[in-house]
Formats: C-alpha cells, sequence, structure tokens
C-alpha cells in the first residue's frame, strides 16, 4: 500500500515538474497528425464520385472493384456515398449531390432510379439496340407536368442507365448504374458504366 501511494506521488510529482513539456509534446502531435491528414488524405484528387441508393456498411469491397476500372494514382480517390435511395424524403439530398457535381456515378434499384430519371437527374445514355437491349438497357420517360406543376403522365422512354450484376458490397437485387446528369467525372463515370454493363452480358 505504501509503495502504491509513494509511486502515485512520483508520477503526480513527475506531472507536475514537466506538464508544460508534456503539453506541448500533445500539443505538437495533434499539429502533425493535423497536417499529415492534410496533406496525405484530405488532400487528394478525387477521380469518381459515386452515390449508392441503399445504405452500405463497408464501401471497400465496391471501392476496389471500381479502383480496378479507373485506376487511381495513389493522390487520388474515389468517393462512395450512401443513402436510402427509395425513400422520397431523401429525394432532395441526393439531388443537392447531383447539382453541386459529387455524384458521377449512381447506383441503385429500378424504383429508385426511377424518381431521379423521371426529374432529369440523369445523364440519357446510347441504347445497346439488339435483341438484348431490354435486359441491359434501363429505360424511362421524363416526367409530364400541367400548368399547375402536377405529374400528369411521363414522356417517351429513353435509356438513362444500364442493368448491371449485383455489385461487389452493394445489397441491390437487380442494380441500375447511371451517369448523373452533370458528372464532373464523366470520362470515368462512362467507363465504369462500360466495364460493368459489359460483364452483364
Amino acid at each position: 500500500m505504501e509503495k502504491a501511494q509513494r509511486t502515485g506521488s512520483r508520477i503526480s510529482e513527475f506531472f507536475r515538474k514537466h506538464w508544460g513539456v508534456l503539453l506541448a509534446v500533445l500539443a505538437a502531435a495533434a499539429a502533425v497528425g493535423y497536417f499529415v491528414n492534410l496533406i496525405f488524405i484530405q488532400n487528394r484528387e478525387t477521380v469518381l464520385s459515386v452515390v449508392v441508393l441503399t445504405a452500405l456498411e463497408d464501401t471497400e469491397e465496391l471501392e476496389e472493384e471500381l479502383a480496378g476500372i479507373v485506376e487511381p494514382d495513389s493522390d487520388e480517390r474515389i468517393v462512395i456515398q450512401s443513402i436510402d435511395g427509395e425513400s422520397e424524403i431523401n429525394i432532395p439530398v441526393i439531388s443537392t449531390w447531383i447539382r453541386a457535381g459529387s455524384a458521377d456515378v449512381i447506383i441503385g434499384s429500378e424504383k429508385a432510379m426511377d424518381l431521379l430519371a423521371k426529374n432529369g437527374y440523369l445523364k440519357e445514355l446510347e441504347t445497346g439496340g439488339g435483341e438484348n437491349a431490354a435486359d441491359t438497357d434501363y429505360m424511362c420517360g421524363l416526367a409530364e407536368y400541367d400548368d399547375e406543376g402536377n405529374v400528369v403522365g411521363t414522356g417517351e422512354e429513353t435509356c438513362f442507365g444500364k442493368y448491371v450484376q449485383k455489385e461487389a458490397g452493394v445489397n441491390i437485387e437487380y442494380p441500375v448504374i447511371a451517369t448523373a446528369v452533370n458528372a464532373e467525372h464523366r470520362e470515368n463515370a462512362e467507363k465504369v458504366i462500360e466495364v460493368l454493363s459489359e460483364q452483364q452480358e
């Protein structure tokens, strides 16, 4: 007991004498950590932004698959965000990401994609044509409105995405992949869609 008290006394005495040095060391470590994070992590250039319209617990598997297609350099990164796209409550958030250029590729169920395609948030794609087009092309018409802003129907169906195989780490049975209408990294987005839709055929 007495030994423990002496040890405790020595420790508190050490902290009393050297608290300034310890505080300076902690501050220096925090500053180094901040700058390492800023330079090597946050400063990496985004080469592809992906929005997955279902909740994802882990994005690592999908990120690896996409990195195999895009092949980012060590100072580049792929950003993946996920949100429940079948809930109309989330459409304003998703549409904000799209308008802000924070979405290049969008992966979701047909139901989730309908909400975006009908409102003009997805880029029109070329149809594959041929006898397999119905299996590969996601078709949808733009919403048509009356003078009071009510939806009265949809226009002629156009190809706004491609059906792909179940993607790595994404729990959607028949996923559709599409390009956001104002994708910032359009070339990489188109490359991803081309490769993944070819795997479906």
